[in-house]
């Protein structure tokens, strides 16, 4: 894929987790993260995500950070959230989302998300919001729940 992207802060730089939902978005926010050097691991439904992180699942990598779509099939974000939070899971989760009403951010942090981030997700954003709560982790490992390998 070439050099990693100079301008990216090199909190980013490692592995990242993704759950989506829609083949164009993953490709899309996985195209942000690779350029900012991180290794993406992707899951496409909830389900899938969940698993990964309570042990049905291996991704074969620690995850630090999770993106997670919040309308994806079988099980929505909302409640992979829920879940995960549920099993102790204590990394930040960051909710990437179409709903932009201020009660939609609410609901992303009421279901256990640390972040929110709306649709069209801004590159600048994506980036920033991640290397700030790895920063605050004291990590720099990113990882996401969803579920189609890539």
């Amino acid at each position: 894929m070439g050099a990693p992207d100079p301008s990216v802060d090199t909190a980013t730089r490692t592995a990242t987790g993704l759950s989506k939902d829609g083949p164009d978005n993953q490709r899309l926010i996985s195209h942000y993260l690779t350029k900012a050097a991180a290794e993406i691991e992707l899951a496409c439904i909830g389900r899938e995500g969940v698993n990964a992180y309570t042990g049905t699942c291996d991704w074969g990598s620690p995850n630090a950070l999770i993106l997670m779509d919040m309308q994806m099939p079988e099980m929505d974000g909302y409640e992979a959230t829920r879940v995960l939070r549920t099993e102790g899971l204590t990394v930040p989760v960051i909710a990437l989302t179409a709903h932009t009403m201020a009660d939609d951010r609410q609901r992303c942090l009421d279901a256990g998300c640390n972040d929110y981030l709306a649709k069209p997700i801004d590159r600048h954003m994506l980036i920033a919001i991640c290397a700030q709560h790895l920063a605050d982790a004291g990590t720099k490992t990113v990882a996401g729940a969803g579920a189609c390998r890539m």
